[in-house]
């Protein structure tokens, strides 16, 4: 911001000098000219940012913003990526379905940008860990965790996917109905199922 006061600054006081003084034009006129081309170069060299498809000033605000949908894209790409691998059909399933859904909710945020601050829980906390569950799962089927030992995690799986699957289908209804849920409830489910099975990835592992 300093950066862009001082140019600004600069541009302008050049701009006065040159019509007041060698051009002789009216101090009014010119003070005015150039009080509109401080703001028209501060403008322009400030620097711009994309969040979704729209463009923003680079302020505070608006960089947690595309931060915010920065996370959720690579949420919902990790869980397209990850469920595209689970071989249980249930459970790839249930995980593709949830990915169609964020990536719907990805595409809406494209272009609502007023949407974002307020789905900032439901992003931070439901989509890492939607993400961190399918990859959970998708790990313990690629160590090959004992038929047993796999299905204890499956039941746990399907059912947080479940769950999720109504959390993201209440999230992306609330935009349309322009009502924005409060999520504020983090589940032991939830928790619980994203670390499942770390010991039976090491014992596999060691």
């Amino acid at each position: 911001m300093v950066k862009q006061n001082l140019l600004s600054f600069l541009g302008s006081l050049i701009f006065f000098l040159i019509f007041w003084y060698l051009l002789e034009w009216p101090l009014y006129l010119v003070l005015v000219l150039t009080l509109i081309l401080f703001f028209a170069i501060y403008f322009l060299i400030t620097p711009k940012i994309k969040i979704g498809n729209v463009e923003v000033l680079d302020d505070q605000l608006n960089k947690e913003l595309a931060d915010l949908y920065q996370v959720l894209g690579k949420n919902v790409k990790r869980m397209e990526q990850n469920a595209k691998q689970i071989e249980d059909q249930e459970v790839a399933e249930l995980a593709n379905s949830l990915t169609g859904i964020g990536f719907s909710i990805y595409e809406y945020l494209d272009d609502h940008l007023q949407a974002l601050s307020a789905s900032r829980h439901f992003i931070e906390y439901y989509t890492t860990k939607s993400e961190e569950i399918i990859e959970n799962y998708y790990e313990l089927e690629r160590v090959g965790v004992s038929t047993n030992k796999l299905q204890q995690v499956k039941a746990q799986t399907t059912e947080a996917l479940g769950y999720l699957k109504q959390i993201f289908n209440q999230q992306r209804d609330s935009y349309h109905q322009q009502k924005y849920l409060n999520l504020e409830l983090q589940t032991d489910l939830l928790e619980k199922t994203a670390q499942m099975g770390e010991e039976f990835k090491q014992e596999e592992q060691s």
